[in-house]
């Protein structure tokens, strides 16, 4: 009995003791744990939210959202490649980087200082104002600029000569002793003997704006051949662009994968030799409509501050051109990751002789030294030894030859000089799930049935397109059955788009849109237009009308007759 007590009298210490100390704990963790916690919770939030606020600041701009800049947002063509109006875009590069575009050495060995060849005594006569044709109507709810001095006698040159009040500082004014004839841009013949670029214009950073939304150390340079070539000589500063904008990522972390709502690559063709500024814009919207794979396009004023202390500067009436890259790989093919090829060279024509993999130039994939594709496309077209069934098996295998069938048609139907069949440039090849196809590029030079440099485009029969020239035609259209499929393309063609009712009303529109920043106060500039007169942008409307009208009837006697 006594040891039961005692037991018990010991069992209820024990559990005295345990309630004491848990009391203890308790109270401890109230009067300070739970302070404690709280405390480590505020700090723990607030230093999140610093961190984070702090991490913002110094990796992404003011301004970043990652719908305009990030780059795992969709590519927003709506934004970028408006159809219904004239976008604008704003540039800021430091007066150091301007002088480095200026003076590149890689430009200035090839083509000589800017305006050089204007400097060289050519002739001149441009005239001081805008001068519009007696009898001359604007389009629709537009007006001519005040001051201008209708004429009757006035017969069209070239382009269009506005203003000569811009006045710049720093070696930026164009020359004033020196108008070009023919234009403002001299034509091919004038830079006879003068080298090709051997690598591409330096890159600067600069300032872009649009929208009221800027991007942060966005990549420029000036880039193309021709339309390069000639303004600079002429000391024109209408020249053409391209932007990348993650190009500096390295130098300025914060813009890593900087993207333009999605676009990674973009250019702005300066429509050289184009008198009406649509025909890049409109003959890449011919090629899409017909079913070919082709960049998309928009109008933009671009305005340039060059850091010489005048202010922003407008540079003229530009149309962007989508670059073929991952947006429009993935709008317009089933896959995105295959090889993209831009041939420019003398095997680009694949003609008879080793494919030399210099002459395509690969814009994806650049770490694989895998040209197999191509290579195998190369080889497919000279086979001379197989039938034809083996033949066309074989290209079938490695080629879309119906896809090319049909740009063939588009591309001589509407008539286009720069590219293949009269040039080894100005295409692309892209390898969509094994299988090559045709991407046109760089149509200035389209809807036209003259040209200084080259006497005669390529008639509908495509008989000037020789086995040892341009094979890729030639064996093709010896195959009845894809002659026979090239001329149902150049009926749909005509049947489908490029007729007169549908592409006068287009031609209309797009000249009506880009009217007031081609010609007048608001317009392209003296020294800064590849134009010489506003009637020469006025006429250009008329003369594609006209194209068009005479191109269907082509057509039509090609097919009574083939």
């Amino acid at each position: 009995m006594h040891k039961k007590r005692t037991t018990f009298s010991m069992g209820i210490f024990s559990m005295g003791i345990l309630l004491i100390c848990l009391a203890m704990l308790m109270g401890g963790c109230k009067s300070g744990g739970s302070s404690s916690s709280d405390d480590t919770t505020d700090i723990t939030e607030t230093t999140t939210e610093e961190t984070t606020t702090s991490e913002d600041a110094t990796s992404r701009p003011e301004g970043w959202t990652d719908l305009t800049h990030g780059d795992e947002a969709a590519a927003n063509y709506e934004v970028v490649f408006n159809d219904d109006g004239v976008g604008r875009i704003d540039l800021t590069i430091s007066a150091s980087d301007w002088e480095a575009m200026m003076t590149d050495e890689n430009i200035v060995s090839a083509y000589g200082s800017f305006g050089s060849q204007s400097a060289t005594g050519m002739e001149t006569t441009t005239p001081d104002q805008t001068e519009i044709e007696d009898g001359m109507t604007p389009p629709d709810g537009m007006e001519f600029t005040e001051g201008t001095t209708p004429t009757s006698d006035m017969a069209p040159t070239n382009g269009i000569a506005l203003s000569d009040s811009m006045a710049l500082s720093n070696g930026m004014a164009p020359p004033v002793d020196t108008t070009l004839t023919d234009g403002m841009a001299p034509a091919d013949g004038r830079n006879a003997g003068l080298e090709e670029l051997s690598e591409n214009p330096v890159w600067v950073p600069c300032t872009l704006e649009f929208n009221g939304i800027t991007w942060n150390y966005v990549g420029v340079r000036f880039k193309g051949n021709s339309s390069l070539k000639d303004a600079w000589t002429a000391g024109i500063y209408k020249m053409p662009f391209r932007f990348d904008f993650d190009q500096f990522e390295d130098t300025y972390p914060e813009i890593d994968d900087q993207r333009f709502y999605g676009f990674k690559k973009l250019t702005l063709s300066s429509g050289y030799k184009d008198d009406s500024l649509i025909r890049e814009k409109v003959v890449a919207d011919i090629f899409r409509g017909l079913g070919v794979p082709a960049p998309r396009t928009a109008f933009y004023r671009l305005f340039v501050d060059c850091g010489d202390g005048q202010g922003s500067k407008y540079f003229g009436l530009y149309t962007m051109v989508e670059v073929p890259a991952d947006p429009m790989l993935e709008a317009q093919f089933s896959t995105s990751d295959g090889n993209l090829y831009k041939p420019d060279g003398t095997t680009a024509s694949f003609g008879a002789g080793a494919l030399s993999e210099e002459d395509f130039d690969k814009e994806t994939n650049k770490d694989e030294a895998d040209y197999s594709d191509v290579n195998a496309l190369y080889d497919a077209v000279n086979d001379t030894f197989t039938d034809d069934e083996t033949w066309k098996s074989t290209l079938e295998s490695v080629f879309d030859v119906d896809e090319f069938l049909n740009w063939l048609a588009v591309n001589t139907v509407i008539q286009n000089w720069d590219t293949y069949g009269k040039m080894t440039h100005n295409y692309y090849l892209y390898n969509d799930a094994g299988v090559l196809k045709w991407i046109p590029w760089d149509n200035n030079e389209a809807l036209k049935d003259t040209d200084l440099a080259i006497q005669s485009p390529l008639s509908l029969e495509l008989d000037e397109a020789s086995l040892t020239s341009w094979p890729l035609i030639s064996r093709v259209l010896e195959q009845t059955e894809y002659k026979a499929r090239y001329q149902q393309y150049c009926e749909t063609t005509v049947t489908d788009y490029f007729n007169k009712e549908n592409m006068q009303a287009l031609y209309e529109d797009a000249h009506n849109l880009i009217y007031n920043y081609v010609v007048g106060e608001d317009g392209e500039q003296t020294g800064y237009t590849l134009l010489s007169s506003p009637q020469d942008f006025i006429n250009s409307l008329e003369y594609l009308n006209t194209h068009v009208e005479n191109r269907e009837d082509a057509v039509t006697d090609y097919l009574i007759n083939p």
